[in-house]
C-alpha cells in the first residue's frame, strides 16, 4: 500500500504547479481569435488495466469505471464509481467490506482528490490496445473460432481448416499502408499493429469455414470500431445487447495505451538492439541522446529552409513526400483541403514502345485506336448526349500521337484520421507494375467516380496520350461490377465480379484519372484452390482497409 500511495503523491507533486490554473480563469486566445476566460482541467489518463487498477485505488480483477462484482461483469445493478461514492462507503463501511464488497482499497488516496473537477473514473479511457484490438479480436473472437473448429470437426481437421484460413490470409493482395501476412496469423508474438492489420483481412477468410453467425459476429465487432461515433449504437446492438454507456466509456480512435507503446520501442526497445547488450544502459541513453540532436538539427534546417524542395529535386515533386515512406506507399500530408487527385508519377517508363499498335503487342492489352478514339470523344465533347461508348465511331477524332507508359500514380485525398496530416489529407501510391519486387506483377484497384452507374474496375496499366500536342493522363481499366443491391448478409461486405461483354471476355475501357478518387482494396470471395487474384469470380470490397473507404465506396465504382 506504501508503494501504490507513494505513486498517487508522485503524481500529485508533479502536477502541483498546474491546480492554480485550474481554480483562477486565465484569459486566453482562442483558435477562432476571441479571447475568453479559461479553466484547465486534468484530461483523459491512458493506461493498460493494471495501470487502471492502481490509478482508481481498486482490486485487481473489478472495473475501474463501475461497481460491477469482478464475476459478473455485466450486472444490471452497477453504478458508476466516482470519488463521491468512493467517500460515502469509506464513511460507512470497514474497509475489509470495502475490499471483498466493492473491490476498493480504503487506505489509498487517488491523486485527482487534490485537483479540482477531476474524478480518476472519468478521466480513464479504455484501452483500445489491451482490451479491443489484442483483448477482444485476439485473445477472444480469434481464439473462439478456433475452439469452434476444434469441438466441431475434431483436431485433425480443424487443423486443415485453420491451415486453409491461413492461406487465405496470405493470399490477400497487397494495398497501401496494409501489412502482409506470408504465414498466415502464425506469428509467435502479436504487436497491437499485427492484430490491426489482421482485422483487416481476417472476415474473408473465415467466411464458409464457420457458421453465418460467427461471420456476422465479427462484421458486427470490426462494425463498432470502423463506424462513426452516431452509428456505434446499431453496430454494438448487433454484437451484444444495448449499451448506451459507449459515450461515457469509450475512448476516440488511436487514443490507447499504443502511443505510450511507439515510445517504449522507440527510447528502448531500438536502442537496446543497437547496443552490445553489455552494459546496454549507458549505451541506449546515448543513442537517445544523438536521436534527439538529429531530431533538434531536422527541426532547426527546416526552419533555415536547407531541407526545401529545391534541395531535393532530383526526387521529383510527387516523390519527396513518398521518399522515406517508400515500404509503406502511404502517408499522411499537409496541404489544402481538397476532395480527391490522382496524377501520374514525375518519370515514365523508357523501357516501352511509343506507338500504339507496338505498345499493344508488347502489354499484350487490347489497347486498340477505337478505346482511345472513343476516350478522346469524350475529352473533347463532355456536354454530348451520347458517350463515346454509344456514338458510331467514324465520327470519333482520330488518334496517331504517342503514348507513355507509366508504372503508378499519386492518390491525394481527404481522409482525416490518425494516419493524416493537421489538414486530414493523405498520400497513397496505386500502382500498375508488370513485376513488382521480383514477383508477379502488381495491378492496384482503385475507385472512380461515375455519375449514375457504381460499378468496380480495376487498372490494366497507366497511360498518358498526346492529341494535337495536349497530354491526357488516363488508365486502361477493366469494369466490376456489384452483385446485388446490398451488401454481402454476412460480412457487411459489398462484392463484385468482373464484368464480361457477350465473347466472355473483360469488358476494357479507357477513362480519365481526374475520375479516379483514390485506391480500393480487394479482397477474394476465397474457394478450395490456392490461385491467384485475378482467377476468382467475385470479390469483397474491403470496408476494413482504412477508416474512410466505406464512404467513398458509396460515392463511386472500383477499378483494377
Amino acid at each position: 500500500m506504501f508503494r501504490h500511495q507513494l505513486f498517487h503523491s508522485s503524481l500529485a507533486a508533479i502536477l502541483e504547479p498546474l491546480r492554480p490554473a485550474m481554480m483562477t480563469p486565465e484569459v486566453m486566445r482562442c483558435p477562432d481569435g476571441h479571447f475568453r476566460c479559461v479553466i484547465y482541467g486534468l484530461g483523459p489518463y491512458i493506461a493498460d488495466y493494471p495501470e487502471q487498477a492502481l490509478l482508481a485505488c481498486i482490486v485487481q480483477g473489478w472495473c475501474p469505471k463501475c461497481t460491477a462484482p469482478a464475476d459478473d461483469l455485466d450486472s444490471t445493478e452497477a453504478g458508476r464509481r466516482s470519488h463521491v461514492h468512493t467517500d460515502a462507503l469509506l464513511n460507512t463501511y470497514s474497509l475489509k467490506i470495502l475490499w471483498e464488497d466493492y473491490g476498493i482499497i480504503g487506505n489509498v488516496v487517488p491523486f485527482t482528490a487534490r485537483f479540482p473537477w477531476a474524478d480518476i473514473h472519468e478521466l480513464l479511457c479504455s484501452d483500445l490496445l489491451h482490451q479491443v484490438i489484442k483483448g477482444t479480436f485476439k485473445d477472444h473472437l480469434v481464439t473462439w473460432v478456433g475452439q469452434y473448429l476444434v469441438s466441431v470437426h475434431g483436431s485433425t481437421r480443424a487443423a486443415a481448416i485453420m491451415a486453409d484460413i491461413d492461406r487465405r490470409i496470405a493470399a490477400a493482395p497487397p494495398f497501401p499502408g496494409q501489412r502482409h501476412f506470408p504465414e498466415g496469423r502464425g506469428f509467435k508474438q502479436w504487436t497491437g499493429d499485427d492484430s490491426k492489420a489482421l482485422m483487416k483481412v481476417y472476415l474473408p477468410a473465415i467466411s464458409g469455414h464457420v457458421p453465418p453467425q460467427m461471420v456476422r459476429c465479427l462484421a458486427a465487432f470490426l462494425d463498432i470500431n470502423e463506424t462513426a461515433l452516431e452509428a456505434i449504437n446499431v453496430a454494438l446492438g448487433q454484437f451484444h445487447m444495448e449499451r448506451t454507456n459507449i459515450q461515457l466509456f469509450g475512448a476516440p480512435n488511436g487514443l490507447c495505451s499504443s502511443i505510450t507503446e511507439s515510445k517504449h520501442i522507440k527510447a528502448v526497445k531500438e536502442p537496446w538492439r543497437r547496443s552490445s547488450h553489455f552494459k546496454a544502459l549507458g549505451q541506449m541513453l546515448v543513442t537517445n541522446q544523438r536521436i534527439d540532436k538529429l531530431s533538434a538539427s531536422h527541426v532547426d534546417f527546416t526552419s533555415r529552409g536547407l531541407l526545401s524542395n529545391i534541395y531535393l529535386s532530383h526526387l521529383g515533386p510527387s516523390d519527396n513526400a513518398l521518399a522515406l515512406f517508400s515500404d509503406h506507399n502511404a502517408v499522411q500530408v499537409s496541404g489544402p483541403r481538397i476532395l480527391n487527385v490522382v496524377t501520374l508519377a514525375v518519370t515514365r517508363e523508357p523501357r516501352y514502345p511509343l506507338q500504339l499498335e507496338a505498345l499493344a503487342t508488347y502489354l499484350n492489352l487490347p489497347l486498340h485506336s477505337a478505346l482511345i478514339r472513343r476516350f478522346l470523344f469524350d475529352q473533347l465533347h463532355p456536354n454530348a448526349p451520347l458517350s463515346g461508348d454509344n456514338v458510331d465511331l467514324n465520327i470519333c477524332p482520330t488518334f496517331s500521337s504517342n503514348i507513355h507508359v507509366f508504372h503508378s500514380a499519386l492518390a491525394t485525398f481527404y481522409a482525416p484520421s490518425d494516419q493524416s496530416g493537421v489538414g486530414g489529407m493523405h498520400h497513397q501510391r496505386i500502382r500498375a507494375a508488370p513485376s513488382w519486387r521480383g514477383s508477379v506483377g502488381r495491378y492496384d484497384c482503385i475507385l472512380v467516380e461515375k455519375d449514375s452507374d457504381p460499378n468496380l474496375r480495376g487498372f490494366c496499366g497507366l497511360h498518358a496520350a498526346q492529341h494535337n500536342r495536349k497530354v491526357y493522363p488516363c488508365a486502361l481499366v477493366q469494369w466490376f461490377i456489384p452483385i446485388g443491391d446490398h451488401p454481402c448478409e454476412d460480412t457487411g461486405m459489398w462484392m463484385v465480379e468482373p464484368d464480361l461483354d457477350h465473347r466472355g471476355q473483360c469488358v476494357t475501357l479507357i477513362v480519365h484519372l481526374e475520375t479516379a478518387v483514390r485506391g480500393v482494396h480487394l479482397l477474394p470471395v476465397y474457394g478450395a484452390a490456392f490461385i491467384m487474384l485475378h482467377a476468382f469470380r467475385a470479390y469483397y470490397i474491403n470496408k476494413y482497409a482504412d477508416h474512410h473507404i466505406d464512404s467513398r465506396v458509396r460515392l463511386g465504382c472500383c477499378v483494377r
